[in-house]
């Protein structure tokens, strides 16, 4: 419980002490905090209020999606390093993820709150692993055009490759057990 500073305490000095005035009464436990609902709204933070902070980020990440772009981050390296982002989420998802860990602390950790933010998060870390990957066949596909002087063609689907595969092993290498459901 927090104590009021008498005169000979050692933490404020004379010159201090004169300025300090106590309360003419303290409120009782069962005494209303507040009168009306501005006086509540003003002394109470709202579950809300925190969240409400961020509400201004922009959170749309579908910019990364687009590859003939060379995506910029929206944080420089200076300030994910002055904000604590660790050397694994410095990426262009940090500007979300200092806003969340922001949000995370100030809510003290609680899982049902900063969702927008967590959604955010989780879709820009999409966007950016589909970036990835568009490139990393973009650069296959080139190789293939300068290698061979064709069009490279279509990917196949997993059940084409599986067709495939099951006519390379032959009859007697096909893989056995039950075509449907488990065995009893």
């Amino acid at each position: 419980m927090y104590q009021y500073p008498f005169p000979r305490d050692p933490r404020i000095t004379e010159e201090e002490f004169p300025t300090y005035k106590p309360p003419e009464s303290f409120r009782q436990w069962n005494e209303p905090i507040a009168t009306t609902r501005e006086e509540a709204r003003k002394k109470i933070l709202s579950w809300e209020r925190v969240e409400d902070k961020f509400k201004d980020i922009d959170l749309n990440s579908e910019y990364l999606l687009d590859i003939t772009k060379r995506p910029i981050s929206k944080v420089s390296e200076t300030e994910m390093f002055e904000y604590g982002v660790h050397t694994m989420s410095r990426d262009l998802c940090a500007h979300i993820y200092i806003a969340l860990t922001e949000c995370k602390r100030q809510t003290l950790w609680a899982p049902w709150r900063c969702q927008r933010l967590k959604n955010a998060y989780n879709i820009c870390q999409l966007h950016d692993s589909i970036r990835c990957k568009k490139q990393t066949a973009l650069k296959y596909r080139r190789f293939y055009e300068q290698e061979f002087g064709e069009e490279a063609p279509a990917p196949r689907t997993l059940v084409q490759v599986w067709d495939e595969y099951k006519q390379t092993l032959g009859e007697d290498l096909k893989p056995h057990g039950h075509a449907h459901g488990h065995a009893h």
